[in-house]
């Protein structure tokens, strides 16, 4: 951070930056030479965009004298511009080659980094770093370059550096390992990532990008590996990987769901008991045993049951599913009415007027926006009302599509703004619909 400081302020101090295209590229390493690491980004940049022998070996001259940020970084990326010259391209990236096997460890790693701009003329030599470097940074900044090629090549030895410099890296982005890690599940052997999941030697962070890689995988190998991971010690992992196969159609969990509803992470447990009843709540056997569920003295259990007797949805799911609204617990009364809300049946809309007498707090201003989107009518938390227009529409009613629904919405919502003024009293603002002025004149408050 205190070097990042005094970037800046030595940026600061220095005001614009002059024009340096009139200067000889003798000129510009002198600037180099006295500045040292502190040396202007626009000097090294006009070094490396002149593409010529003099200003490259100028360029080369200054690299050797720095040792440290923002010099240092900039130099390294300045060689980028020598790209597609070939006499020039190789002198670049025989300097930054070299810089990188140095012992001066920022060195060696901005080096890399400025090499990774090259990775098809520098790919051998990033190839070595990337096997050969100590350094776990300078291989995962020579990685940058290459990682393409490694997907490509999908090797077991590959995956594992790859894996390693992704713990590591600061120039490849997530997205970037994510989708190389596709590309090594698609050209690679079937047994690649084979319990790579619930692997502890490779970091957390590491671990959830294989996961959202496989997620997104279409390889057919890919379930058995996602199935693994529901053994990981990591709750985060165990989950992801539940709902992964979940959304895939995976439905031979073999043990492991009856396991993963006894478990002391309620989230999982939860979505191991949905799953559950998604896959066998076709059976009219295991609906009794839902219904009895949702009477559990288990509020997760319960919780779960109510997502569930939503999605069955028959007569007596949903008189379940109704009963759950009045639950003592808050979680279980919220998943019940998001599952009523979700189900979009005419029974609910009834059942959930009725809560507008009960529920206080956050759980009332949620339960109002889940019957007008349930309903596309707007009645405020008024229960009289909401009543009064279900008494005259409830006869052969049916939920209109949320679609319908969300655009009434958002067209109150554009009306209301439309219509708001704004008003202040003595320069406050006055939030509020409702004001009353209160005058004094009684003389009390006249000055002697």
């Amino acid at each position: 951070m205190s070097n990042l400081i005094a970037a800046l302020l030595f940026l600061t101090l220095q005001g614009p930056p002059a024009d340096l295209s009139g200067e000889t590229d003798r000129q510009l390493l002198q600037r180099i030479l006295d500045s040292k690491n502190s040396t202007s980004h626009a000097v090294l940049e006009e070094l490396g965009s002149r593409k010529t022998r003099s200003s490259l070996q100028a360029l080369k001259s200054g690299l050797a004298e720095l040792t440290a940020n923002p010099g240092l970084k900039s130099a390294c990326n300045a060689f980028r511009h020598c790209k597609g010259e070939p006499e020039l391209e190789r002198m670049a990236i025989a300097t930054l080659y070299s810089t990188a096997l140095e012992a001066h460890m920022t060195r060696q790693r901005m080096a890399a980094a400025g090499l990774s701009h090259f990775p098809k003329a520098g790919e051998a030599e990033l190839l070595r770093i990337v096997g050969r470097a100590d350094d776990p940074v300078t291989r995962a900044n020579a990685l940058d370059g290459v990682l393409p090629t490694l997907a490509k090549r999908a090797k077991k030895a590959d995956l594992k550096t790859a894996l390693e410099a992704m713990r590591v890296t600061l120039t490849l982005t997530k997205g970037e390992c994510i989708k190389a890690l596709q590309s090594f599940m698609e050209n690679g052997d079937d047994k690649l990532f084979k319990g790579a999941l619930e692997d502890d030697r490779h970091a957390l962070p590491v671990r959830r990008m294989i996961l959202e890689a496989m997620e997104k995988s279409k390889q057919a190998g890919v379930g058995e590996h996602l199935l693994s991971g529901l053994k990981s010690k990591n709750s985060s992992i165990v989950h992801g990987a539940l709902l992964a196969l979940a959304n895939k159609g995976w439905t031979n969990y073999g043990k492991h769901l009856d396991k993963l509803i006894k478990s002391k992470d309620e989230t999982i447990r939860r979505d191991a008991l949905v799953i559950r009843a998604e896959l066998f709540g076709s059976d009219p056997t295991f609906v009794d045993k839902l219904i009895d569920q949702a009477e559990s003295p288990d509020r997760i259990k319960r919780s779960a049951a109510a997502i569930s007797l939503a999605a069955v949805k028959t007569t007596d799911t949903l008189k379940a599913l109704h009963l759950l609204l009045a639950d003592k617990e808050a979680s279980v009364r919220f998943q019940a009415m998001e599952a009523a809300y979700a189900a979009r049946h005419p029974s609910s809309v009834l059942e959930l007027i009725k809560r507008l007498e009960h529920e206080r707090g956050t759980m009332k201003p949620i339960l109002v926006d889940r019957l007008s989107l349930l309903t596309g009518e707007n009645f405020g938390s008024s229960q009289q009302m909401w009543s009064n227009w279900w008494r005259d529409n409830a006869e052969g009613y049916q939920c209109p599509p949320l679609k319908e629904t969300k655009a009434s919405k958002a067209a109150r919502v554009n009306r209301k703004a439309k219509n708001t003024t704004s008003a202040s009293f003595f320069g406050l603002r006055i939030l509020s619909d409702r004001l009353c002025f209160v005058i004094d004149n009684s003389g009390s408050m006249n000055s002697e």
